[in-house]
């Protein structure tokens, strides 16, 4: 993973098995999805076996297209033991085409269109369609996808089917266009990144709730306290205490909210301040480094640039020439030209 902001546009790569020659077609098609996901047993169902994927790594996470014919998939224990990722992670089908099956963790679910299931790499899996399918996959580091939503890693939420309506018909809705425009716009994808991952910690929010996770309570007063720091983030002055009494909580109630996220209150904000001055370089270029520092809330410049190196690794200017320099590459390539 890539260090956060550092990269204007995201890392993508396609690997179709219509590249190889027929004999090595299902070797092929492990590699690959042993290089965009983690080692599986693959097993097509029939003959002239296809599959295709279409992955970009945006560093804090990652977001594939999947299209293949029928197969059974199988992560085992063996595979498991035998693998050399640094991370577990969690993958967010959204189905696109077709039907399936996954099993993990004693739960099975439906794989269908109208539903998302969540998997973890970490565990023993299998994953069966009998029919080509279509999916849109989500890839999130797993201790910090629990962190995201404010929950305790735990199987609850593994291979259980959760319907998209409501709420999250809008989540789903993101990572659909996302995935479209990454293919055509990489560029206008990276704009809409940093809203990703608080998204798909909304999903597991959204699956936690209808499963009844005892973190809910909890879950709920963070996510209305984020969504406050949101409301407020142009102003300068607000602190623990203001966002406390905004929640109508304590001081003490607050920092228990943001316990095990990784972040404390105050380097949240921070945090979100500095993804809302990345969009504003990257699209608001005639705005001075100055002032974007105010909109976002940065009380002096000085402030401003030290956490945004901190959080990026890059200073606002270099931030915004990566970001014009990665518009003039993508123009490039797309009109050799110009």
């Amino acid at each position: 993973m890539s260090q956060r902001g550092a990269a204007t546009t995201p890392e993508i790569a396609t690997w179709s098995t219509q590249t190889v020659d027929a004999e090595v077609v299902v070797d092929y098609w492990r590699s690959v999805r042993r290089t965009a996901y983690v080692d599986v047993a693959p097993t097509p169902y029939g003959p002239d076996f296809f599959g295709e994927i279409s992955y970009a790594s945006y560093g804090d996470f990652a977001l594939s297209v999947k299209r293949a014919n029928g197969e059974k998939v199988t992560r085992s224990r063996v595979l498991i033991s035998r693998g050399t990722e640094d991370k577990e992670y969690l993958y967010a089908l959204f189905q696109r085409r077709g039907t399936g099956v996954i099993t993990q963790a004693g739960h099975t679910a439906e794989v269908r269109p109208g539903r998302v299931v969540v998997y973890d790499s970490g565990q023993p899996f299998s994953l069966d369609y009998k029919e080509p399918y279509e999916q849109v996959v989500v890839h999130l580091p797993a201790e910090r996808a629990f962190a995201e939503a404010g929950l305790r890693p735990s199987t609850d939420l593994l291979a259980v089917p959760i319907a998209v309506d409501g709420a999250l018909s809008s989540v789903s809705a993101f990572f659909q266009n996302l995935a479209a425009t990454q293919a055509a716009d990489p560029v206008g994808a990276a704009l809409l990144a940093p809203h990703a991952v608080s998204l798909a910690g909304s999903l597991l929010a959204y699956a936690a709730r209808s499963r009844d996770v005892d973190d809910l309570p909890l879950l709920l007063q963070r996510e209305r306290a984020l969504t406050y720091m949101r409301q407020h983030l142009g102003d300068p002055d607000l602190d623990v205490d203001g966002i406390a009494v905004g929640c109508h909580v304590s001081r003490r109630t607050l920092y228990r909210l943001f316990e095990g996220t990784g972040q404390t209150v105050m380097a949240h904000l921070r945090t979100m301040r500095v993804d809302a001055a990345q969009r504003l370089l990257a699209s608001q270029t005639d705005l001075a480094v100055e002032s974007i520092a105010r909109e976002v809330g940065f009380a002096s410049d000085a402030h401003f640039y030290r956490s945004f190196r901190a959080i990026t690794g890059a200073t606002p200017g270099e931030y915004r020439q990566l970001a014009r320099q990665g518009a003039a590459d993508l123009r490039a390539r797309v009109d050799p030209m110009e």
